[in-house]
């Protein structure tokens, strides 16, 4: 009973996330340009130190040649974010006159 119960919320969390992201992509306002520019800076750490794990391998794993395109990846998210940022005015959806 109690992993059904977690199962629909996370169901419930993840819908609620989703929809969010459907109706401000829909808008297109500048929050949400920021707010996304935003998100995409915190993540570029986890994603970056992530993403070189998953190339690389850990714990003993055989190593690859690529070290540091995972940290590249990282940077290059966050770089994203940064831009989104500066450049927000020109994304946002223009107001049509009726």
């Amino acid at each position: 009973m109690g992993d059904a119960v977690y199962i629909a919320l996370v169901i419930l969390i993840y819908g609620a996330i989703t929809a969010g992201l459907i109706y401000f992509v829909r808008k297109r306002t500048r929050l949400f340009i920021i707010l996304l520019g935003i998100i995409a800076i915190l993540g570029a750490v986890p994603i970056g130190f992530l993403a070189e794990i998953g190339i690389n391998g850990c714990c003993g794993a055989p190593s690859t040649s690529n070290k540091g395109s995972g940290f590249a990846i990282g940077v290059a998210v966050g770089i994203f974010g940064i831009l989104l940022i500066t450049f927000s005015s020109r994304f946002k959806k223009k107001k049509s006159v009726k």
